[in-house]
């Protein structure tokens, strides 16, 4: 069967929930579209409580790999203005050939113009049918 021409589709919107050293869970909405027959790009929004997405992304990226190779796998962290983290912004998370994390910013506008035509809301669905919508 041929891959859909109509990239990307949304796989997944939902929560993250993941739980550092520090032993406090965090949550964050977590939106996953399909940009490639074996590549998928997943977008974390940071609400500004517990640990950040930046110091977690090892954490986020190990468990996408119990579904995507990890050469499949695209991390970018949404910071909307009401997480307190500045202006509302986006950064892509990547490995260094040396294993290092690294981040680029992005553009608003590129990401939009590529994975539709809005960005997940600045919080957590409350109810299924809040995030069957997205």
């Amino acid at each position: 069967m041929p891959p859909p021409t109509n990239w990307p589709p949304v796989l997944q919107a939902d929560t993250l929930t993941y739980t550092p050293s520090n032993g406090i869970p965090a949550t964050r909405p977590m939106t996953v579209w399909r940009t490639g027959p074996r590549h998928v790009t997943v977008l974390l929004t940071e609400l500004g409580d517990g640990m950040s997405i930046t110091n977690a992304i090892h954490h986020v990226h190990f468990a996408m790999q119990a579904v995507w190779p990890a050469d499949a796998i695209r991390l970018i962290e949404y910071y909307p203005q009401a997480s307190g983290c500045g202006p509302d912004h986006l950064d892509e998370a990547h490995l260094t050939p040396s294993g290092q994390w690294a981040w680029r910013r992005l553009s608003r506008e590129a990401l939009l113009a590529e994975l539709g035509p809005t960005l997940p809301p600045a919080t957590a669905p409350s109810t299924p049918s809040e995030r069957e919508t997205r």
